[in-house]
C-alpha cells in the first residue's frame, strides 16, 4: 500500500494567491467532503483541472510499522454521480484552490483555503516524500518567504479533515502569530 509522508509548512494569511498562480504549473479547484469515522479518515473529492472534472474516494488510516508509524493511503477514482449522492451524508466540507509548485526537489502543492464566500481563511504548502524520508531537502523561495511554520510529521492537527472546520484553522493561526 502507499505510505502517505507529507511535509507541511503553513504559510503567513496575508500571503498573495496571484504570486502563487503565477508560479503555478497547474491549478486545480478542489471540493472534498470528510465521514466522522473514529481513528480514520474517508474522504471523496472532486478535482476540477481547466474542463476535466474528476472523483476519487480515499481511505486513511495511521498504522503501526516497524519505523513507528506510517500512513495507509488507499484512493479510489468513482464516477460523478457516486460523488454527489455520497456529499449530502459527509458531515464536513471544504473547498480549495491548490497551486502546484515545480522545484528541484520536487512537486510542492499549495493550498488556499475557501470560506463559503471564496475568501481564504488558511493557506498551506505540502511536498510528498518517500516513505522513510523524514526531512525536505529543499524549499522553493517563493514558500519559504512566505513561511509562517513548520509542521511537525503526523501532527493531525493539520490534516484538511481538521482545516474543514474554520475555527479549528483559525484558532491554529492566532497560536502561530
Amino acid at each position: 500500500m502507499p505510505t502517505e509522508n507529507e511535509k507541511k509548512i503553513v504559510l503567513l494569511p496575508d500571503t498573495s494567491e496571484e504570486e502563487f498562480l503565477a508560479q503555478s504549473s497547474c491549478v486545480l479547484y478542489i471540493q472534498q467532503a470528510y465521514l466522522d469515522t473514529n481513528g480514520y479518515i474517508v474522504r471523496i473529492r472532486k478535482t476540477k483541472i481547466n474542463n476535466y472534472k474528476k472523483y476519487v474516494f480515499c481511505f486513511k488510516h495511521k498504522v503501526k510499522s516497524n519505523n513507528g508509524y506510517r500512513i495507509v493511503e488507499i484512493e479510489k477514482e468513482i464516477d460523478a454521480r457516486d460523488f454527489n449522492q455520497l456529499l449530502p451524508s459527509f458531515n464536513s466540507q471544504l473547498i480549495k484552490t491548490r497551486y502546484h509548485i515545480e522545484h528541484e526537489a520536487g512537486m510542492w502543492e499549495v493550498d488556499f483555503f475557501k470560506d463559503s464566500n471564496k475568501n481564504n481563511y488558511f493557506i498551506m504548502a505540502e511536498h510528498e516524500m518517500p516513505e522513510f524520508q523524514l526531512q525536505i531537502k529543499s524549499i522553493p523561495d517563493i514558500i519559504y518567504n512566505h513561511m509562517l511554520h513548520e509542521v511537525e510529521l503526523f501532527d493531525e492537527n493539520y490534516g484538511s479533515y481538521r482545516l474543514c472546520d474554520i475555527q479549528h484553522a483559525k484558532d491554529i493561526l492566532k497560536t502561530l502569530t
